[in-house]
């Protein structure tokens, strides 16, 4: 690993780096188990970068998607994402991520990413959403109330 790469995963987190090996191992955040850093893959958005999921768990990750996706198939042409109501229709008349202009699907497969399961169907756009805040529900509560309390004060000042 470049000394770069090494200073900057040192930098966001000490507990990546095994203390006291002779062999440098990093820690896998998904099992958080130590292995060689052969065992990650190079990471795609920065040159030096390592990914940091070790590549056993990312065929875990692979094979489940790939299981959901033959026993919940890809929802009909009039399906409605249950978060925002759109239409495949509506989204791709509005140019979005997962629209026409980059050729991705529009609707992807929602899942519990500790247990696996199966939540259903939603657009991109929101599968960002929840994502960006960590399928986290007090986040998405305090989300609710910030919007709220600021939609409060324009009403208020109309």
């Amino acid at each position: 690993m470049g000394n770069n790469a090494l200073k900057q995963i040192t930098l966001f987190d000490n507990n990546y780096l095994e203390s006291g090996s002779t062999e440098e191992k990093l820690k896998c955040k998904k099992c958080g188990q130590y292995k060689s850093r052969s065992r990650f893959k190079k990471g795609y958005k920065w040159k030096g970068m390592i990914e940091r999921v070790c590549l056993s768990c990312t065929r875990n990750k692979e094979a489940d998607l790939k299981r959901l996706k033959k026993l919940y198939p890809y929802p009909k042409e009039d399906y409605k994402c249950p978060m925002c109501s759109r239409t495949r229709k509506d989204i791709k008349k509005e140019g979005e991520h997962g629209g026409l202009k980059n050729n991705r699907e529009v609707f992807v497969l929602d899942h519990d990413h500790d247990t696996g399961e199966f939540r259903g169907h939603i657009c991109n756009t929101c599968n960002s959403g929840l994502g960006f805040l960590n399928d986290d529900l007090s986040r998405l509560k305090n989300a609710v109330k910030y919007l709220e309390k600021f939609k409060k004060s324009i009403d208020n000042n109309n």
